[in-house]
């Protein structure tokens, strides 16, 4: 059992400092400041409020009705406002940049943004911010159907023509980095915190999975776990190493532009054509290897396989049509890495998202009910990660 010293350590000692950056960066936002805002970009205020929790777990998102004043019509638009917090700022991609260069550049569906500031004290509510037209649509969440059989053919296609766009997607200012974020210049960085450039596929991965498990490493609830990782990690790298076929790890035609979550939650339809109107949320973008085969299965729950094969299987029948999409031994290996890589960032990454929602509730309960709530969320992850750490054996000799 994760004791209260762990708990805190990590998570809940910054209970009310992150609160505290929250009441810090939205007590700027008030009818005079957002007008203020608006006024800059020729917008006059309406109104403005929250979103429900459920429209933003990392973010803070808004809707403002305000007139147009050249038109004077009403228009409804999403303030987005960046979490403020340290640790999130350092690991994103510049979005609103990102967005505005895609818009003109390609036929993938983004936000349309009218404003942004990512500098506090420059920032008309003072704090950082993206402002955007809303998309209207119903999320992909929605309406993702029970049976992965069932999905539009039209929305399929639309997606696997979205994904060949982006491959073509330009950056303007390459460096020797050929793996990371995406800054304001449009340069391809190292991501926050891996420092180690430059990137090929494979030191990229490892870097990633050794600070995963440092992290990990800090809670003695999980050191063996972190052990485990650590091991397959070594295991995964020296079969690697003595095995020719994954010569092509590194293609340069497998790199491009990369959502990094893309998932129904970030994709909006239209429910009468059942086309993309827009992929939200471009934050964890990132330039790298293409990972679309890998994406769809994630849409349905671990549990449901059937769908999840059947989802999978059907996008990858499309994207086949597209010569840049190989079906290549080196994908599979990546594959088997990625399997790694993902089980201990989103264990590392599970504190903070727990974090994030338990701390948006806090209102609503004790602070100890919150941490024996986020303390059995712990320790339940812990156990089904021991399980599918257990698999990892098998991929070991298929390689």
């Amino acid at each position: 059992m994760i004791t209260n010293e762990e708990l805190n350590s990590l998570v809940c000692s910054n209970l009310e400092t992150q609160k505290e950056y929250w009441n810090k960066a939205i007590s700027g936002i008030t009818n005079q400041s957002v007008d203020k805002l608006l006024g800059q970009v020729n917008f006059k205020l309406v109104s403005f409020g929250k979103l429900d929790e459920s429209k933003g777990v990392i973010n803070k998102i808004y809707l403002v009705r305000a007139i147009q004043l050249d038109s004077l019509e009403e228009k409804e638009l999403i303030l987005k406002i960046n979490n403020p917090e340290s640790k999130w700022i350092g690991y994103k991609t510049n979005e609103a940049v990102l967005i505005n260069h895609i818009r003109a550049t390609s036929n993938v569906p983004v936000p349309n943004i009218v404003s942004y500031c990512y500098d506090p004290h420059a920032s008309p509510i003072s704090c950082s911010y993206i402002l955007m037209h809303k998309v209207y649509g119903v999320l992909l969440r929605d309406i993702l159907p029970d049976d992965a059989n069932q999905m539009p053919a039209s929305l399929v296609d639309h997606l696997c023509e979205i994904a060949h766009c982006m491959k073509r997607i330009e950056l303007p200012i390459f460096n020797e980095t050929r793996i990371g974020a995406i800054d304001e210049n449009l340069r391809i960085v190292p991501i926050y915190p891996l420092k180690v450039a430059p990137y090929n596929y494979l030191n990229y991965w490892n870097e990633s999975i050794k600070y995963a498990v440092s992290e990990i490493e800090k809670m003695s609830h999980f050191k063996q776990l972190a052990t485990h990782l650590n091991e397959k990690r070594e295991q995964l790298l020296t079969k690697v190493a003595q095995t020719p076929r994954c010569n092509n790890l590194n293609y340069d035609d497998e790199m491009g532009v990369v959502h990094g979550d893309l998932n129904p939650t970030n994709i909006i339809v239209n429910e009468r054509t059942m086309r993309i109107e827009c992929l939200l949320d471009w934050e964890w973008s990132y330039y790298g290897f293409d990972q679309t085969s890998g994406i769809f299965e994630s849409w349905y729950p671990d549990e449901d396989l059937v769908n999840r094969a059947n989802l999978a299987n059907i996008f990858e029948a499309k994207l086949n049509a597209f010569p840049w999409h190989k079906k290549s031994r080196g994908g599979k290996i990546r594959q088997y890495l990625n399997h790694v890589y993902y089980l201990a960032f989103f264990m590392y990454n599970f504190y903070i998202m727990e974090y994030e929602q338990t701390a948006s509730a806090s209102s609503n309960g004790t602070r100890e009910q919150l941490n024996e709530k986020l303390r059995e969320g712990v320790d339940l992850f812990g156990r089904l990660l021991e399980d599918k750490l257990k698999l990892f054996d098998d991929y070991l000799n298929e390689i």
